[in-house]
């Protein structure tokens, strides 16, 4: 077990009485804690006026670093300086690892402290205790004992941590060809850490591994109007399947069809893909595309398309059909946002949820506990998953609205596919009809996605299906 106790120190000051013993017994008196919270990329309340709270959409993260925010009420007039430590419980054994020195000035009702912790700080089991006491002449008693939360007679209270694991992405580098010049998206060191970095600000994870593939070669147009993202979507998607990654990689085609977002983007543009993956399981849907450039909009188009991938719908700003269980108005993040890389705040009121699409965009507390939920999942799920490799041969119909659907690639992937379940009948040329069960996977922003079924079953027939209330026929699988 570790445990951490935080105690905060109030020294005397400026405050005018008979003896220094005096001002501080009354000091520390005259102190109320009033909020103690977490914050790990999203704040998280863990006190309230003196009661425990339990967050309501997401949880701290053991192994992962943030920051202990105390907010407190001083009722004494002049100025003090409050020293605040950090100790850890390393076994039963208390060591100050942190100190703050601040200057309170007491007819200021609203104060705050803030600590920083690192991954190791925070521990499956780590607890905390609050306190605030006088800087000299040890602990008193009576009235003027410390103001402390939870009470003297109390356990330290836990954050009641929870397990998450590591985030992997595997970025494929798409090379342009449809106009001759072969433009190959960002994809120097440079870029894989900035982008790693800002997966690690605002997902649930304790670490992020990013691998660069090959240069993907890409002959098909893509538009800005999202034409072609589709079809590139399906290639990654095939790559995925025929190189038979782990179970948790994610991979991300990245494509960039100007030198710049500004030229590919203009005024407005779509600017990536992605199915969304209901099922935690379903390992070979986890793939998404979306634009490459060396700049935040770009890397934030990233985090959005593999928020799908982890089973997010868009959060409601700027599009038709969100979350309809998203609980703040607006795409609203909840509570303030954090970058631990950066040491930066969020305003909660003037930052919007990044499954949306309005700007500036950070994380909300709801968002970021669904994919906490997500990345648990898929880390329970990966020992027993990466143990198949059942190869089986999958045929790919590409479901399209506009009466443009095909049959797609023949795939061999690992094992039995885990999308939606869909009906088909199959028409052989003696003309039997088969009922046939697919697989599908439905693409996120625009209409149409991907039906997998069996090879064997489809072999030579004539396939009708329908998808979203769109009545597709195929002719003979070919």
């Amino acid at each position: 077990m570790r445990t951490a106790i935080l105690i905060l120190l109030l020294g005397h000051g400026t405050i005018s009485c008979s003896s220094s013993a005096t001002a501080e017994a009354e000091a520390s008196r005259d102190i109320t804690i009033t909020r103690v919270s977490i914050q790990q990329g999203v704040e998280l309340a863990l006190m309230k006026d003196g009661q425990e709270v339990l967050p309501s959409y997401a949880a701290p993260i053991a192994g992962r670093p943030g920051m202990v925010r105390v907010e407190f009420s001083p009722r004494f007039s002049g100025v003090h300086d409050v020293t605040a430590q950090l100790l850890l419980d390393h076994g039963g054994g208390m060591v100050a690892t942190k100190e703050i020195v601040k200057q309170i000035d007491g007819s200021n009702s609203g104060q705050i402290v803030d600590f920083e912790l690192a991954a190791s700080d925070l521990l499956a089991d780590t607890k905390f205790r609050v306190r605030f006491a006088p800087r000299k002449g040890g602990a008193v008693t009576g009235d003027g004992a410390p103001a402390e939360y939870p009470a003297k007679t109390s356990q330290p209270v836990t954050f009641k941590l929870q397990r998450s694991g590591t985030l992997r992405i595997k970025l494929i580098p798409v090379r342009y060809d449809a106009d001759g010049s072969g433009r190959i998206a960002d994809s120097d060191e440079t870029h894989v850490q900035a982008l790693k970095k800002r997966f690690m600000d605002l997902f649930p994870v304790t670490g992020v591994d990013i691998a660069v593939g090959d240069p993907f070669p890409w002959n098909g147009k893509l538009s800005r109007n999202g034409d072609g993202h589709d079809d590139l979507l399906d290639g990654i998607m095939a790559l995925r399947a025929q190189e038979h990654p782990e179970f948790d990689v994610y991979y991300l085609g990245l494509f960039a069809t100007t030198a710049t977002y500004a030229e590919y983007c203009g005024r407005q543009c779509t600017t990536g893909l992605s199915v969304r993956v209901r099922n935690a399981s379903s390992a070979e849907s986890r793939v998404s595309v979306a634009v490459g450039y060396a700049d935040t909009r770009s890397m934030d188009t990233s985090l959005h398309e593999i928020g799908h991938a982890h089973g997010q719908q868009h959060s409601p700003c700027g599009v038709g059909d969100p979350d309809p269980s998203f609980p703040h108005d607006n795409a609203a993040l909840g509570a303030e946002g954090y970058a631990a890389s950066t040491k930066t705040f969020y305003n909660p009121a003037k930052t919007f949820d990044l499954m949306s699409y309005c700007d500036p965009t950070w994380v909300s507390d709801y968002t970021f506990g669904a994919f906490l939920n997500r990345v648990q999942e898929v880390t329970r799920a990966v020992a027993p998953q990466q143990r198949l490799a059942l190869g089986r041969p999958i045929r790919v119909l590409q479901v399209r609205a506009n009466g443009a659907s095909k049959w797609g690639q023949n795939l061999t992937i690992g094992s039995m596919p885990k999308g939606e379940s869909i009906t088909l009948t199959a028409t052989a040329p003696d003309g039997k009809k088969t009922n046939l069960f697919g697989h599908k996977y439905p693409y996120v922003d625009r209409p149409g996605g991907t039906v997998w079924v069996a090879s064997s079953d489809v072999a030579g027939k004539r396939v009708e299906l329908d998808f979203d209330g769109a009545k597709i026929e195929l002719d003979s699988e070919n």
